[in-house]
């Protein structure tokens, strides 16, 4: 019998026997995947029955491809049997089984896309990623079969599922870094979603996978979720951990606890001295890098902050170079053409520091960075022409980027000391199977080593050694955590500019005062979303919500209970809920009032969906129209930033317009009060920050007309002790322009179901061009991958309206669009001469314009194709037969017929594209 059992062992290493189709194994096959790792087919078993499935293994062991083949697997099961079904009968075809992929960051979602969508590429399934609100909901459109999210369009989607009775086509969800529930500002989120699909089990058969690298406490989270636990330590590539004090590596020696005062407790044990490389490398860093960089080897360095990170590239960017010698000739020719994509991907802008650190091997990545820079950043650094990266501790988390040697040059990262559960986030970065055969990390301390007194040698030990945090429910909040009048700010938001002045009170959001309706604010939204999908109404549905979540198996069920009804007093006080009383043959039941339905609508917290229905409801009496001005004011559910020096913001205000003015008066923002403030005189925190609430509406009102200008407004208006004291970065100025997006597109479902078509007609533009950044009539062009607001200009001002006529040009007509439209040329200034030409390849502007119309005439072809297919796929779906080639093929004929008029008298009513 030994034998049978060997060969059943060793079949299932092999990914064919996961029933997964067979043009996803050879698309597996293509990139070197056939097999599995004995742990992964181990995991996989735990949920070849339909069972969910929780389970954690280390950064790098292969988690993303378990979850993968358990989605995948299950929706091929799922069509099968449905085909099955269909056959013999003449009914017509059901909904198609359908997937959801949760991620918690954006930055990640386009990446999972292009690799999921080349896996089922031969299967013609249809995959989305959401990065923004504009696109609407996920799993809507009939042909989409695997949508890719964050925590709250994955809510969004489960209540319009459960709503729509179609819940029941939804196969399969995948939970990825699920330790988020313990996250402090969005675990709630995702225990909402999860107990959602919990309480809906009689109503589906969906098949949960959570996964994660730094989860501990598992068996409340498996029970909850009536899954299978599977734990695994193991790693492809072995990671070993050192720290570094003085210049001295000390290396890991076991996993003892550590943080007694005997030398002989301390887990670390001396190694190898480094040499100091001069006055600017007092830790040793540079050494460090050396080691591995001269073996063409990458590395990256976690800094404490975003000027930690740059300041440290420019280090090694200037002295790399004398340690490791010149860059080869392949090198040099790599750098300099990622140089040339960054040109292009800033559409005439330059950052010459950026530029020069890239020439080294070097670069720096921070939110600060425009999307399209850190795009390129991490492009360079996954290609190799980049090999040391200095960061802030946010790409851990949020970017898929691994290395062969991990530093942490501070035990402080952001806004706090690391915890276990994010150093291993970091460290787990290094070494990944098939690109490096080891990983190494090392943690640099300050102060003497061996010292349990003094310095950090104590808490780098207690962190290196320590066990991972408990996973703890966030949904029901504390005492100590109940929020005094919480806005229920979006996630992400950018808030107050760190140390630029006193925090702001928050408005009360509520219509009646009163403590209790702030009560409880995660477990009201739970409450009010399960009553709009019906999953709650009577006192014991209530109780069965409860017993739907992670807090039910976490906390004593007297104090859920107590929570619970505070919530629910709340949302009765808030008039977002009534209790229907009881009739002779019915029992009393909770259902929303038309405010509730208005808010549960809009997918926003309630306190922040009745803070803008407030707004809106004033607005509705005395909007200023002439722009997006007093739109964006009302939209800050609190100010986007702080004002530092009032100097600065009254040489600001000189140039405001009769609009700005009106907006300021109607909101009772007193322009002379900005005198009395320079006067020295003490302001009160709400006139504070209603002036800081205008200045982000003007900044906003600019980067929402023409996102392109963020490098002009960053020195204007972001330099460091002006108007903020931080500064304000064209980052972050992004990082407003898709938050204002996101909140202009709830505000408008939210006035629609309020019955105000007449905000609902301007918030939803609005929203869109806050996400694009350009006016609404370059919106269609936007559509298209990498067009940048510039490029849109100028192909508008040349008569390429969309993107179908776009795709029957010449790359050198659009060449000549770009070239006409080039912002004042920077790559004629000083720092570009003939010798740095020569260092860029010889890329200079001509260069440049004819790359960027390659790039873009490749992707909106692309866009038209895929837009066609999807219409094809949309069509058939809906009982008529489209083939999608045909209409691609139509559809471009109709598009060179237009545009083979002369450009000049190309019109959108001309041709019927309007």
């Amino acid at each position: 019998m030994a034998k049978p059992d060997s060969h059943q062992q060793c079949e299932k290493l092999l990914l064919s026997h996961w029933g997964l189709p067979k043009p996803v194994l050879a698309a597996f096959a293509s990139k070197g995947l056939t097999e599995l790792y004995p742990w992964q087919a181990a995991a996989l078993e735990c949920a070849a029955a339909g069972n969910n499935l929780v389970y954690c293994a280390p950064t790098s062991g292969g988690k993303s491809l378990v979850a993968e083949v358990v989605m995948l697997s299950r929706m091929h099961q799922a069509q099968q049997a449905l085909h099955q079904a269909q056959q013999g009968s003449h009914r017509q075809a059901g909904a198609l089984p359908r997937g959801l992929l949760v991620l918690p960051y954006l930055s990640i979602v386009a990446e999972k896309t292009a690799h999921l969508s080349l896996l089922l590429e031969g299967m013609k399934w249809r995959v989305t990623g959401y990065k923004g609100e504009e696109q609407g909901t996920p799993l809507a459109g009939k042909s989409e079969r695997i949508a890719i999210c964050s925590i709250e369009k994955a809510n969004m989607a489960i209540n319009h599922l459960i709503q729509e009775q179609r819940l029941h086509e939804l196969v399969s969800v995948v939970v990825d870094e699920a330790h988020m529930l313990a996250d402090p500002h969005r675990g709630a989120a995702l225990e909402m979603l999860l107990s959602k699909l919990v309480a809906c089990r009689g109503r589906c058969s969906v098949q949960v996978v959570a996964m994660s690298a730094t989860m501990s406490g598992l068996d409340s989270l498996s029970a909850w979720l009536g899954g299978h636990l599977f734990l695994t330590n193991f790693r492809p590539v072995p990671l070993s951990e050192h720290a570094v004090f003085g210049g001295t590596v000390y290396a890991k020696a076991g996993q003892t606890s550590g943080g007694g005062s005997d030398a002989n407790d301390w887990p670390l044990v001396e190694q190898r001295r480094l040499p100091v490389q001069g006055k600017s490398d007092r830790d040793a860093l540079l050494a460090l890098v050396a080691e591995v960089v001269v073996e063409s080897h990458s590395v990256l360095v976690f800094c404490a902050g975003r000027a930690a990170a740059q300041s440290c590239a420019a280090m090694l960017a200037g002295e790399l170079g004398r340690l490791v010698g010149p860059p080869s000739a392949a090198q040099a020719a790599a750098r300099a053409e990622l140089v040339a994509e960054l040109r292009v991907a800033l559409a005439g802008g330059v950052n010459a520091e950026l530029e020069r650190m890239m020439a080294a091997g070097v670069a720096y990545h921070h939110a600060g960075l425009t999307h399209q820079e850190r795009g390129v950043v991490e492009a360079g650094y996954r290609s190799g022409a980049l090999l040391a990266l200095t960061a802030t501790s946010t790409l851990a988390a949020g970017v898929n980027l691994p290395a062969r040697r991990v530093i942490l040059r501070s035990l402080w990262q952001g806004a706090g000391p690391v915890g276990r559960a994010q150093y291993l986030q970091m460290v787990g970065r290094a070494g990944r199977a098939g690109q490096s055969p080891v990983g190494e990390s090392f943690l640099m301390g300050q102060g003497a080593a061996g010292s349990a007194t003094s310095g950090q040698w104590a808490a780098v030990c207690a962190l290196m050694s320590a066990p991972l945090p408990a996973l703890c429910s966030q949904l029901v909040a504390q005492p100590s955590q109940q929020p005094a009048a919480s806005m229920g700010q979006p996630s992400g938001s950018g808030g107050q500019a760190a140390g630029s002045g006193p925090a702001q009170p928050q408005p009360a959001a509520a219509p009646l005062p009163g403590p209790e309706c702030n009560a409880q604010p995660s477990l009201q939204q739970l409450l009010l979303h399960a009553v709009a999908a019906g999953l709650v109404g009577t006192g014991p549905s209530v109780l069965s919500l409860l017993q739907s979540t992670l807090s039910y198996h976490q906390l004593p069920f007297a104090d859920l209970a107590d929570a619970a009804r505070s919530a629910l007093t709340a949302l009765r006080a808030r008039r977002l809920l009534s209790l229907k009383p009881e009739g002779p043959s019915r029992p009393s039941a909770w259902e929303l009032t038309p405010l509730g339905e208005a808010v549960v609508a809009s997918m926003l917290p309630p306190d922040l969906g009745l803070l803008l229905h407030s707004r809106m409801s004033n607005l509705m009496s005395c909007l200023v129209l002439g722009g997006h001005l007093h739109l964006l004011f009302m939209l800050q559910p609190d100010p986007l930033l702080a004002i530092y020096d009032w100097n600065a913001w009254a040489r600001l205000t000189k140039d405001f317009t009769a609009a700005h003015k009106r907006v300021a008066d109607v909101e009772g923002v007193q322009l002379s009060y900005i005198d009395r403030r320079i006067a020295g005189m003490r302001g009160d925190a709400a006139t504070d920050a209603k002036h800081a609430r205008l200045a982000g509406a003007v900044l906003l009102d600019m980067v929402v007309g023409d996102a392109s200008c963020v490098h002009s407004l960053e020195g204007a208006w972001g330099q460091p002790n002006g108007l903020t004291k931080a500064g304000i970065t064209r980052g972050q100025m992004q990082q407003w322009q898709a938050e204002v997006s996101k909140t202009a597109a709830m505000a408008a479902l939210l006035a629609s179901n309020a019955g105000w078509w007449q905000l609902e007609a301007l918030l939803a533009p609005l929203s869109a061009q806050a996400a694009a950044g350009v006016r609404p009539e370059l919106l269609p062009l936007m559509e298209v991958s990498g067009m940048q607001p510039s490029h849109a200009a100028a192909l508008h001002a040349a008569g390429y309206l969309r993107p179908e006529l776009l795709v029957c040009a010449a790359e050198s007509e659009i060449a000549a669009a770009l070239a006409a439209k080039l912002p004042a040329n920077p790559l004629k200034r000083k720092d570009n001469d003939k010798k740095k030409q020569q260092g860029l390849g010889g890329y200079g502007t001509n260069a440049l314009v004819a790359r960027a119309a390659k790039s873009l005439l490749a992707a909106a072809r692309q866009h038209v194709v895929l837009a066609a297919t999807a219409k094809a796929a949309d069509a058939e779906l809906g009982g008529t037969q489209v083939d999608a080639f045909s209409l691609t093929r139509r559809q471009l004929c109709y598009t060179y017929q237009a545009a083979a008029r002369p450009v000049r008298m190309l019109s959108a009513g001309a041709f019927g594209l309007s």
